[in-house]
Parts: structure tokens; sequence; C-alpha cells
């Protein structure tokens, strides 16, 4: 996969990138984003920086992000993506 060119994978600051390359357009935009209790994670899970992910998608893109199990992000997202999934993992 590292060497299809018809994937481009980035690692960088999610917001820094997403401003310096405003024309970019992404399949899928994948997050790991940290505890919804942490300090300044409010810059990943905030509607404005959503928003921004959401210009940076292709027609029917994806953006799959970490909400740590915090019932608030997720119904960020969902008020910013007009379809919303929810998917669990068992620590057990």
């Amino acid at each position: 996969m590292l060497h299809n060119p018809k994937v481009e994978i980035v690692i960088d600051d999610g917001r820094r990138w997403l401003v310096r390359n405003p024309e970019k357009k992404f399949d899928v935009i994948v997050m790991n984003t940290t505890f919804a209790w942490r300090a300044h994670v409010s810059n990943l899970l905030s509607t404005h920086f959503l928003e921004m992910v959401r210009r940076h998608l292709n027609p029917g893109g994806v953006h799959f992000y970490n909400t740590t199990n915090f019932g608030e992000a997720q119904l960020t997202g969902a008020t910013i993506f007009p379809y919303a999934l929810r998917v669990l993992s068992s620590w057990r």
C-alpha cells in the first residue's frame, strides 16, 4: 500500500495541514483523537474543525475518527456530517 500511486498517506498536525492545503481532497480521512477530557482536544472535536475536514473530502468521502466513546463528540460529528455510524470496540 505504501508504494501504490493511488494512495497518499499524510502524517502531520491535522489542523495545520488542512489550512495549508485548502485544495486537497480525499476519499478517506482517518484521525486518531486523544481522550475527550484532555486539554485542547476541542481543536479536533469542534464543529469548526469537523467542517474543515468535511471541505477536504471528495463527494461520498468518509471521515473516520476516534471519539473515545464520548457522547458529545459523537453528537457533534453527527451534526456536521450527513451520515454517521458509531463503531464500538470491546476492551474485555
